[in-house]
């Protein structure tokens, strides 16, 4: 009980210092969606300026695979385990720019986390999962948390929820134990908690 009392703590205190910070997400490299044509096979698609470039390791396994127009990445993207076929990770491309979900898979094939992204800068939910249950669970408008905040035990049942706005914590944050009883509860104002 005291382990779990001071596990719980420590997480109010990292998300705490999560808030303080004005998490500006935006990709900082954009000179990654620019693709050097030289590291990968190039087919032609009929009637489209786009074409489907793969590229393989050295044992000729398929490491990643998508679509180029004008030397920029679009379409969905996808990198691959080296041992085998399965996705690592696939990324949607739009106008040069990060537009759309990110995935990142386990060797096994399952969803470890998914996120939106719109020009770049997270924008829409990001949701973490192991072994196929979520773990939390942000919102992000423009680059920046806002919105709800939900954290879980590894049962699925949800342990934390708190709220953004602007890339500080803003509203309740409530912990609850796995019986959903409240342990710890605070409100923040502009990332800075208010007291009781």
């Amino acid at each position: 009980m005291r382990f779990g009392l001071f596990l719980i703590l420590l997480m109010f205190g990292l998300l705490s210092q999560m808030a303080c910070k004005n998490d500006d997400t935006t990709v900082p490299d954009e000179s990654q969606f620019v693709v050097d044509l030289s590291q990968y096979q190039v087919e032609d698609i009929p009637g489209s300026n786009r074409k489907m470039v793969t590229k393989l390791d050295p044992q000729g396994l398929l490491e990643e695979q998508g679509m180029v127009e004008n030397g920029m990445r679009v379409g969905t993207w996808t990198k691959f385990y080296a041992r085998n076929t399965k996705p690592m990770e696939t990324w949607t491309y739009e106008n040069g720019k990060l537009n759309g979900l990110h995935f990142l898979f386990n060797n096994s094939g399952r969803v470890d986390m998914y996120e939106s992204y719109m020009n770049n800068k997270l924008h829409g939910k990001r949701v973490t999962f192991k072994y196929g249950s979520p773990v939390e669970e942000m919102s992000y408008k423009n680059g920046q948390l806002d919105g709800i905040f939900r954290g879980f035990f590894p049962t699925g049942k949800l342990q934390r929820v708190g709220y953004f706005k602007n890339g500080l914590q803003d509203g309740k944050y409530i912990v609850y134990d796995e019986n959903l009883k409240i342990v710890m509860q605070a409100t923040y104002v502009n990332g800075v908690e208010q007291p009781h």
